[in-house]
């Protein structure tokens, strides 16, 4: 997990400071763009992540095994698997200085909460149902990606624009690219 967590990690340290910055400066002097601006933002993000997670999905067993061994080869295809939880991460966390922005640190406080207790009930869930690791996985990745794609709403509601914009282009997106992944996946491996 740390090899996806260090991308989404120095993504948030390159766009958190800048775009808290930009965000407070517009949320002072001109309310009206900085929805605009998050916008065009978070569409950046979802341009950047399409590709590697793609490939992250595609190829994660080989390429685990290439980079670190035989023995990751498992590790490849969870990664994999983590994907689309990322694939949400890499989009919403960024922006999520909102919360800050508009003062809202109690709300974030409760994401945070809501986040910890879907983590915690998927793995509860998952260890009840099956001692598959590719499965109990599977359904942590799957929690943990619909958390974030209600945090990108929960973002954009906070602004008072793009709300559904964002909700139906993260989940359209994600669902094409699961799409082709598992196509690719068909013809290529």
């Amino acid at each position: 997990m740390l090899v996806l967590d260090l991308p989404t990690r120095l993504l948030g340290a390159a766009v958190n400071p800048v775009f808290l910055q930009k965000a407070v400066e517009l949320d002072r002097d001109d309310p009206d763009r900085l929805p605009k601006v998050t916008w065009k933002i978070f569409l950046i993000l979802l341009s950047l992540v399409v590709l590697p997670l793609m490939a992250m999905g595609l190829f994660g067993e080989v390429l685990y095994t290439i980079a670190f061994g035989e023995k990751w080869t498992e590790a490849g295809l969870l990664a994999g698997i983590l994907s689309c939880y990322y694939f949400f991460r890499l989009i919403s966390s960024p922006i999520s200085s909102i919360f800050n922005v508009k003062r809202k640190e109690r709300q974030l406080f409760w994401f945070q909460l809501c986040l910890f207790s879907a983590r915690l009930t998927s793995l509860l869930v998952a260890c009840s149902i099956t001692d598959s690791l590719v499965e109990i996985i599977a359904i942590f990745a799957a929690a943990n990606a619909f958390v974030y794609w209600i945090l990108t709403g929960w973002i954009f509601s906070m602004l008072k624009r793009y709300v559904w914009q964002s909700l139906v282009v993260s989940a359209g997106t994600f669902v094409v690219l699961a799409y082709l992944v598992v196509w690719l996946r068909q013809i290529l491996i």
